[in-house]
């Protein structure tokens, strides 16, 4: 397809223009090459009779700026964003492949039609973990590469859950054939809008349908209100047909609570057990929420996971009395510390358990606490010591008014939950966000880069005696930028980027006066060995004494090390001081 460039120049920035590969409701998108790195990208850029718009011009800064917090396989990255000439353009990755809308022309087999829904769900699953409502799920929002392999685009109507947003009162925002319920009647909505859109596409998926079809927009508008959809084919297993139904809930309450549960849903669904009736039992039902619970409460919160190190071999014939009382001791010393630091709520289950904190240093001290002293507890247990993990998240958690913690579902728990999980025995690994929430955060120490971590995102680790009397490390470096140089002296991880009013999140290290420097470029971590560099997949690159880095492989720095992050700045490393441990 030739390129239909107009007025637009053969380059802008460092990308040089191809072709245009498809319009939208905001921008053209053109294949790209970048001149110095060699590599494609696809470069979306505002129509130009959008320019003179603030609202359009908000919503396209808008849209880069919600994309550029989003990192996941399956969700389009932004790289950067730019202005030239009035020009205003979003460099994206580019996708080799057909939108979902494309492949529909012809049908769809079960098996892919169940690969491409996981992909959504575990995308959407994110994306709502982080904060941001797609609110326009299509199948033309949908990239399908050659391998099945699925890319979420177009977050142009996006917003983050807890902004007000910019959809003025009464008003829609969408698609009408992939609107909830609730958007077409302008109510608020939330992560759950974007599952009943999911569930359009997978009907339509199965059907090669849409639920409520049609020209006339209002019939759409009232088929989502007030009909069910149609029934699906007769060869679409029962199990399916009942989670595409609850999709399709018209109320967001009998819906899945969210992706993961649905997920969850889907997962449960084995070649062996797919047919049968158990499979379709193994559904949960829409939740009800009791009578005996009052409104519902979100707050900001710490949540600690803890569980019993190997504790089945513990449990072995002959023991159990003995058993039973080494754990009831256990949960006796553990409530002792939750009490201490004032924990908010806590739940056991089995060995393991999780406790609610308001604030991120109480449920640092009662980690750190639990482990110090684990020692002297396990000196009246005898030849059986008990050894623990700890997993500490951040963020909300929304539960009903007398709602048992036990039964509540939330992102901030289950973010604990995998951390605990992958800490070492008798240790804690805390989440970055539950880090930067400390005010008092100097006996944790970031993860060495080398060892296996469950999300992509710094975490934090205590180990008794490991971090408690070790002396900072200070890395002393010479930031050259524009024109100007100034000493910089780091002692924790360092957020490497452009200034940019708009970023969802102001580098600890700003750029200024360097458009060739990414709002998010790179990031130096602080770790027991030294200090590390890593590219985030920034637009240009980033240059460790002239050779280029891999993209969130981090790399060791040295005293004398230069590093360009852009045409015109440059980090020379000074000096590193002190010693772990």
């Amino acid at each position: 397809m030739a390129a239909a460039k107009g007025s637009l120049p053969n380059q802008l920035g460092p990308y040089e223009i191809l072709e245009e590969i498809g319009r939208g409701a905001l921008g053209i998108v053109y294949r790209c090459r970048h001149v110095h790195l060699e590599r494609l990208a696809a470069l979306k850029v505002l129509h130009p009779h959008w320019t003179e718009s603030p609202e359009f011009l908000r919503r396209f800064r808008e849209e880069g700026r919600v994309m550029a917090m989003l990192e996941h396989p399956n969700i389009l990255r932004v790289y950067d964003a730019g202005e030239h000439d009035g020009i205003f353009y979003l460099a994206m990755s580019y996708v080799e492949g057909s939108t979902l809308e494309a492949r529909l022309r012809n049908p769809i087999s079960l098996e892919e039609s169940l690969a491409i829904t996981r992909q959504l769900a575990s995308a959407l699953a994110y994306a709502h973990g982080r904060g941001v409502i797609h609110r326009d799920l299509k199948p033309a929002n949908v990239m399908v590469g050659p391998d099945l392999h699925v890319t979420l685009m177009d977050f142009g109507v996006a917003r983050l859950k807890d902004s007000p947003g910019h959809t003025q009162p009464g008003g829609r925002i969408g698609t009408p054939y992939y609107m909830a319920p609730e958007q077409i009647q302008g109510r608020p909505v939330d992560h759950r809008a974007d599952l009943y859109a999911l569930g359009v596409v997978l009907y339509r998926m199965l059907t090669g349908r849409l639920p409520f079809g049609g020209e006339a927009t209002e019939a759409v508008y009232d088929g989502h209100l007030h009909r069910d959809p149609p029934p699906l084919d007769e060869d679409c297993p029962a199990w399916l047909a009942t989670i595409v139904l609850r999709l399709l809930a018209k109320s967001p309450d009998e819906r899945f609570a969210d992706a993961h549960e649905l997920i969850a849903a889907l997962d449960a669904q084995s070649p062996a057990t797919a047919g049968s009736a158990a499979a379709t039992h193994a559904i949960p039902p829409a939740p009800a929420r009791p009578a005996a619970l009052g409104a519902p409460i979100r707050r900001h919160c710490a949540a600690l996971s803890l569980d019993v190190v190997a504790s089945s071999a513990l449990k072995q014939p002959g023991l159990t009395l003995v058993v039973n009382e080494r754990f009831a001791a256990f949960r006796r010393y553990v409530r002792s510390h939750l009490d201490r630091f004032g924990a908010t709520d806590a739940a056991w289950s089995g060995d393991g358990l999780v406790a609610l904190f308001n604030q991120a240093d109480d449920a640092a001290a009662c980690a750190t606490a639990i482990l110090d002293e684990l020692d002297e507890f396990n000196t009246t247990g005898g030849e059986r010591p008990l050894h623990v993990r700890i997993g500490i998240g951040y963020g909300p958690v929304v539960m009903w008014e007398g709602q048992p913690l036990g039964e509540v579902a939330s992102r901030t728990l289950d973010e604990a939950g995998h951390l605990q999980k992958a800490a070492p025995p008798d240790s804690a690994l805390m989440s970055e966000a539950c880090f930067r929430a400390l005010t008092v955060p100097n006996r944790w120490r970031g993860l060495p880069p080398s060892v296996s971590r469950p999300t992509p995102d710094p975490v934090y680790i205590y180990t008794p005696g490991e971090s408690a009397t070790a002396p900072p490390r200070i890395l002393r470096a010479e930031l050259r930028s524009g024109g100007q140089t100034r000493e910089v002296a780091l002692h924790e991880d360092t957020l490497i980027g452009r200034a940019d009013p708009a970023s969802s999140r102001w580098p600890d290290l700003p750029i200024t006066g360097d458009d060739t420097v990414s709002r998010r470029h790179a990031r130096i971590l602080r770790r027991p060995d030294g200090f590390y560099l890593e590219d985030l997949d920034s637009a240009n690159g980033t240059l460790l004494n002239g050779r280029y880095l891999t993209p969130y492989q981090p790399v060791v720095l040295q005293t004398g090390d230069h590093v360009e992050l852009g045409e015109v700045t440059h980090l020379r490393i000074v000096a590193i001081e002190g010693t772990e441990g």
